[in-house]
C-alpha cells in the first residue's frame, strides 16, 4: 500500500505545548502514463501514534488515537493531525510511528522515527 517515511520530529521541551501539526497522506499512481499524487481515503481509518523509549520496548511514553490526541480533520482527502497538546514525557531520544488502518482493513506504518524531549530551563 505504501512506503513507510522515516522522518524524525522535531525537538520538543518536556511539558511545552506541542502545536497543531496537519499530516497528508497519499499515494503516487500512474493515469495516463503520467505519475500523479492522491489522496488515500481516510474516512473510517483508525490512526494511532505511539512512543517508546527503545524500537522494542513494552513502555509506552504516549499514546494517541482518533479522537484522543489524533483527528481526522479532512479524511476523505488524506488529511488529518496531531492535535494541539501539552507532551510532558521523559527527557531523552525516543522512537515512534503512526500506523493507519483504513475501513478496508489494510493497515500500513506511515512515519517511523525519533523524537527528542529535552529538558526546560525554566521550572514552576
Amino acid at each position: 500500500m505504501a512506503f513507510t517515511a522515516r522522518i524524525n520530529l522535531p525537538t520538543h521541551v518536556k511539558g511545552d505545548t506541542f502545536p497543531l501539526l496537519d499530516i497528508y497522506v497519499g499515494k503516487r499512481v500512474l493515469v495516463n502514463n503520467v505519475e500523479t499524487e492522491q489522496p488515500i481515503d481516510l474516512t473510517g481509518a483508525q490512526i494511532v501514534l505511539q512512543v517508546r523509549p527503545k524500537v522494542n520496548s513494552e513502555l509506552v511514553y504516549l499514546y494517541l488515537e482518533v479522537g484522543d490526541g489524533l483527528t481526522l480533520s479532512a479524511p476523505h482527502v488524506g488529511r488529518f493531525q496531531i492535535d494541539e497538546q501539552i507532551i510532558d514525557i521523559p527527557v531523552g531520544t525516543h522512537y515512534y510511528d503512526i500506523e493507519i488502518t483504513l475501513s478496508s482493513g489494510v493497515r500500513f506504518t506511515w512515519f517511523i522515527g525519533t523524537w527528542t524531549i529535552t529538558s526546560d530551563i525554566s521550572h514552576e
